[in-house]
């Protein structure tokens, strides 16, 4: 996580042309709705495109028990003739980890993946922005899962130290990896250029 942050500034500092840098954050108004709060900013790096990178964490998303960390970098290529302006194109990686219980079920892993993304991006005011995003693309998941009330005849959960008990969720011996076609990112944003 370390390096890619040190990848993202370096970029963004490698971007500065001696004037000064158009910079704006924003939050993504459905998460918060969900409560899952979410921030980001978006750094303009030429005439037509910017780098974007948004973050969100929810402990109890929609009032149930899922525990979702992510980071969402994206390269956008505007068309409105500026950045910040009107329709563009991008591409988008998403880095998560979650823990979600879901009826007799616990998935606790991480995930990883990549896609393409559209938008309109629609001046409020001179500074205030709506940003209306969608994407497509792949992730990668990795996860253990976990059951309540479930005979593991045969299994010792106790031979190995991995194996450990999260309440009455024992741990399933084998892991779940799949990879899927689904929505990366997905929202209305809310912007405002600080500089």
């Amino acid at each position: 996580m370390r390096k890619i942050l040190l990848i993202l500034a370096i970029v963004a500092l490698s971007a500065t042309r001696g004037t000064a840098q158009i910079i704006s954050v924003n939050t993504n108004a459905m998460l918060d709705a969900m409560q899952a709060p979410s921030f980001g900013f978006e750094l303009v790096l030429n005439k037509r495109s910017t780098l974007a990178v948004d973050g969100f964490w929810g402990n109890k998303i929609m009032g149930k028990e899922w525990k979702v960390l992510a980071f969402q970098p994206e390269w956008r290529l505007y068309f409105g003739g500026r950045p910040l302006f009107h329709h563009y194109i991008g591409a988008v990686g998403i880095l998560a980890k979650y823990d979600i219980k879901a009826y007799a079920k616990q998935y606790h892993g991480h995930a990883m993946g990549f896609g393409m993304s559209y938008g309109y991006v629609w001046p409020v005011t001179k500074r205030l922005l709506l940003d209306f995003h969608t994407s497509l693309g792949f992730v990668a998941r990795d996860e253990r899962n976990y059951m309540r009330n479930t005979d593991y005849s045969g299994y010792n959960m106790f031979d190995n130290e991995e194996n450990v008990v999260d309440g009455d969720y024992p741990l399933i011996p084998t892991n779940s990896r799949a990879t899927m076609l689904c929505p990366i990112k997905i929202g209305i944003s809310v912007a405002y250029i600080i500089k």
